[in-house]
């Protein structure tokens, strides 16, 4: 990730806010914490200026408000999957750190709504730390599906079948270019 210096000194002043010590562990104004998830999606801040972040914002706790302002830059930038006309989609998300123990019932709940005629997008992710397991990508392969489709795949598919698999990478990318720096990091 590059940054420029002016955009490297804005993170800068947003971590100070961010880690201010023990004593003033109150929540981050909604436009600071979307505005520091707007540098760090667009590769503005650096990786150690993104560590520093995230481990203080876990330390500390982050508020209902401040994780509603995180995801308003993730929603503006997330890449669009179009439904048939007039057709309501369920949207299911996966296990992303994949399943060590228990049963994904997603992936079965979504294949016996589209069987059914609902329409259903199942959401996923591989290879995301710190445990990995078997994803909702590893069962759909073991089915013999293809997966994860890419958009125009999924979309299609979502048309076609009324179920569609697809993964952060290709609808999120840049939050995808940040795993990375999670596996470092060895914490959610």
């Amino acid at each position: 990730m590059s940054a420029d210096a002016g955009a490297g000194e804005e993170f800068r002043e947003i971590l100070k806010q961010r880690a201010r010590g023990p004593t003033h562990r109150g929540a981050l104004d909604p436009a600071l914490c979307e505005r520091a998830m707007e540098l760090i999606l667009s590769g503005a801040a650096t990786p150690a200026q993104i560590g520093g972040f995230l481990l203080v914002g876990r330390a500390v706790g982050d508020s209902a408000t401040e994780m509603a302002a995180y995801t308003r830059p993730m929603q503006a930038l997330a890449r669009q999957i179009d439904a048939p006309p007039g057709a309501r989609v369920v949207s299911v998300t996966g296990g992303f750190d994949g399943k060590l123990r228990t049963f994904n019932v997603g992936v079965a709940a979504s294949l016996v709504a589209a069987t059914a005629g609902g329409r259903t997008l199942l959401l996923g992710g591989e290879g995301t730390p710190p445990k990995a397991g078997r994803t909702v990508f590893d069962t759909l392969r073991g089915l013999g599906y293809a997966a994860p489709q890419g958009l125009p795949e999924a979309e299609s598919s979502l048309q076609e079948n009324g179920f569609a698999a697809t993964s952060v990478d290709h609808y999120l990318p840049e939050l995808h270019a940040l795993l990375g720096l999670r596996r470092e990091m060895a914490r959610r």
